[in-house]
C-alpha cells in the first residue's frame, strides 16, 4: 500500500509536470506520433490487402484444382511457357470420363466485350463461356431465375446469366427475366441474375455475363486455351492432383522424361506465392515505421535529459525533503511513459484515418486491426519507458546538494 501511494504521488507529480511544460511535452508527443502513424497506416494496409487476397483466393474453393496452359503466376522465363498447346473443352471430357476423384469438371473461358441493355451500355464486361456446371465450381448461384440448363449448352442457345452490374443496368431500363440484351453484338435472353460479390483491390467482381461455352466458341471462337476447373472433397485433393497429373500426361502422350506442358493452380500455390512476393515488402514496411519510432524514442531521451537539466533545482529541494531515489526515477519514467502513450494514442486514430483515406483514393484496401491498435498505444508508451529510463536514472542519482548548486 505504501509503496503505491508513492507511486501514485509520483504520477501526480509528472501529470503537473506535464501540464507546466505544454509546448516542450507536446513536441515530444509528435514525434512518437508521427511513428505510430506510420506503423498503424501500414499495418491497416497490410491487413486490408491479406484480405482482399483471402477474398480473391476464397472464390476458387479450397478442394478445387484448375488445369491451365500456364500457371496464374509465372516467374522466371515467360518464354518457357508462350508456346504450349491450349487447353480445348474436348479435354474436359477426357478428364471427366477418367477421373475417378473429381466431383466436378468445368471447361470455361472469357473474353470482354461490350454489353447493351437498352438504352445504356456497358464496355469490356467479362463473357464466360462454360457448362451447367459453373455454380458448382464458383459457388455462386443464381439470385433470380436460373441458370443455364443442360440443353441450352448442348444446342449453343443465345441464352444467358448476368452478374449484378449487368443485372443493375438492366433494372434501370426496366428489363428483367426473359428480356434480351445484347452481348457483344449478339442478342440474348436473360434467364437469371447472380449475387453481387462487391469489390476486390477496387475493381468489382459483377461486371460479368455468363453463356453456353458451344455458343463462345461459335461467336467468339477459341483462339484462347480454355480452363477446367476439378472439383473434389478437400481432404482428397492430393490425391485428385496426383490422378489428374497422370492423366493430363496421357492426354498430351508425354514419356517419362519430358516435363508437364500444362499446370495445375490451386489455393495453397496462389497463397504460398502471395506470401513470397510481399513478405519482404511487408517487413521492409514495417521497418520503417519501426525506424521513425526508434528517431521518436532518442528525441524523447533528449527532451528527458533536457528537462531534467532544467529542473535540477526541483528535484534538489524534493530529494532535500526527503524524496527517494526510486520516487524521483518513478516521475520521469511516468512523465516519459504518459507524453508517449498519448503520442501513441493520436498516432493510432491519424494511422487509421490515413488508411481509411489511402483506400478511399486507391485501389489499396485498409482493415485497422485491434492488434494494430493495441500495438500502437501500447508500443507509445514503451517507447516512452525504454528511452525515457535514462533521463530518469540521472535523475535519480543526483544528490541533493549538487542538485540545488546546480539549479541555482
Amino acid at each position: 500500500m505504501k509503496a503505491l501511494f508513492a507511486f501514485g504521488h509520483s504520477a501526480r507529480i509528472a501529470v503537473a509536470s506535464l501540464g507546466a511544460y505544454r509546448l516542450r511535452s507536446g513536441l515530444t508527443a509528435l514525434g512518437v506520433t508521427i511513428g505510430v502513424t506510420t506503423v498503424i497506416a501500414i499495418l491497416s494496409i497490410i491487413e486490408g490487402l491479406d484480405n482482399a487476397f483471402e477474398d480473391v483466393v476464397s472464390t476458387m474453393g479450397t478442394g478445387t484444382v484448375y488445369v491451365s496452359n500456364r500457371p496464374l503466376i509465372i516467374l522466371g522465363d515467360w518464354w518457357k511457357y508462350k508456346n504450349r498447346p491450349p487447353l480445348v473443352p474436348s479435354d474436359a471430357e477426357y478428364l471427366d470420363e477418367r477421373l475417378v476423384l473429381a466431383q466436378t469438371v468445368v471447361p470455361f473461358v472469357n473474353t470482354r466485350v461490350k454489353v447493351e441493355t437498352g438504352k445504356s451500355s456497358m464496355d469490356e464486361i467479362r463473357v464466360i463461356g462454360t457448362t451447367t456446371e459453373w455454380p458448382l465450381m464458383s459457388g455462386v448461384h443464381p439470385k433470380t431465375g436460373r441458370f443455364l440448363a443442360h440443353s441450352e449448352v448442348a444446342s449453343a442457345r443465345p441464352v444467358v446469366a448476368v452478374g449484378n452490374e449487368v443485372a443493375m443496368a438492366m433494372a434501370r431500363e426496366g428489363l428483367g427475366l426473359g428480356d434480351t440484351i445484347d452481348i457483344g453484338g449478339f442478342p440474348m435472353r436473360v434467364v437469371g441474375t447472380l449475387p453481387g460479390r462487391g469489390k476486390i483491390f477496387g475493381r468489382t467482381q459483377d461486371d460479368f455475363v455468363v453463356v453456353p461455352l458451344p455458343l463462345f466458341e461459335r461467336l467468339y471462337g477459341l483462339k484462347r486455351s480454355v480452363q477446367i476447373g476439378v472439383v473434389t472433397a478437400p481432404d482428397q485433393l492430393d490425391a485428385l492432383i496426383a490422378e489428374l497429373t497422370g492423366a493430363m500426361r496421357a492426354r498430351r502422350k508425354l514419356s517419362p522424361t519430358q516435363e508437364d506442358n500444362f499446370a495445375l493452380n490451386q489455393q495453397d500455390m496462389l497463397v504460398d506465392m502471395y506470401k513470397k512476393l510481399t513478405g519482404s515488402l511487408y517487413a521492409t514496411a514495417v521497418g520503417l515505421g519501426l525506424i521513425t519510432l526508434i528517431v521518436a524514442g532518442v528525441g524523447i531521451m533528449n527532451i528527458m535529459l533536457v528537462a531534467v537539466a532544467e529542473r535540477t533545482r526541483e528535484i534538489g529541494i524534493r530529494k532535500a525533503l526527503g524524496a527517494r531515489p526510486s520516487a524521483i526515477l518513478t516521475q520521469f519514467v511516468v512523465e516519459s511513459a504518459l507524453v508517449s502513450g498519448i503520442g501513441g494514442i493520436a498516432g493510432t486514430v491519424l494511422g487509421a484515418l490515413l488508411a481509411q483515406l489511402i483506400a478511399s483514393v486507391s485501389p489499396l484496401p485498409a482493415s485497422v486491426p485491434m492488434s494494430a491498435v493495441a500495438i500502437g498505444i501500447g508500443f507509445g508508451a514503451f517507447v516512452g519507458l525504454v528511452f525515457g529510463f535514462l533521463p530518469a536514472y540521472r535523475a535519480s542519482r543526483l544528490l541533493p546538494v549538487d542538485a540545488l548548486s546546480q539549479g541555482s
